[in-house]
């Protein structure tokens, strides 16, 4: 698995095969998806573990910010990865939830009782949302991905002040900026 992740994921999918019971399929740019006989909530941690990720607290954070409670999107190393439902549950513990990499989704197609997500690579996966329902997913996982940005602009910005505290020579225009920054934030600690 550890060479998996080393690799981009596309989608983390549970899956009951004859023989092997309830797995878990990762999708990443290779050809054929790694077959792990756990379960998706084993993986999921295992992944969360090798990014440094606490994938319980990004889901509570990430659940305020779209205002959902389960399931949420999951942002990992400028990877978001989507929830969708892929099955019906056996058993009480069973998940039915897997994720595909939003980057990855290129169309969505409307199926009988399902819907068909078409990614980049050619792999089709089988959703069991409606169409509207998968929407709002990758609506929700867009602006799970713009938050992460604009956070990690703003640790860059932070960081960039830093040195160029340190250095004299700084272009003016880096100089406003840098103003800008430190001003608003002596008004945060003043208000």
């Amino acid at each position: 698995m550890e060479r998996a992740l080393k690799k981009r994921l596309i989608a983390v999918i549970p899956k009951y095969i004859a023989n092997q019971g309830n797995c878990t399929l990762i999708y990443t740019e290779e050809e054929n998806p790694l077959i792990l006989e756990n379960t998706i909530t084993t993986v999921m941690k295992r992944i969360g573990r090798h990014h440094m990720v606490d994938l319980d607290a990004m889901k509570e954070r990430n659940g305020k910010l779209i205002n959902a409670s389960y399931p949420v999107p999951i942002y990992l190393n400028d990877q978001v990865l989507i929830p969708i439902k892929v099955r019906k549950p056996f058993g009480k513990n069973d998940k039915s939830f897997g994720y595909v990499n939003l980057e990855y989704i290129e169309n969505t197609r409307p199926e009988n009782n399902y819907t068909l997500i078409l990614l980049k690579n050619q792999i089709e996966i089988k959703c069991l949302f409606r169409k509207e329902t998968l929407n709002k997913h990758i609506s929700n996982g867009n602006i799970i991905k713009s938050y992460y940005e604009k956070r990690s602009i703003g640790h860059y910005i932070s960081g960039e002040i830093k040195i160029a505290e340190e250095n004299t020579s700084i272009y003016q225009s880096d100089r406003t900026i840098i103003n800008l920054y430190l001003n608003t934030e002596l008004l945060k600690k003043k208000g």
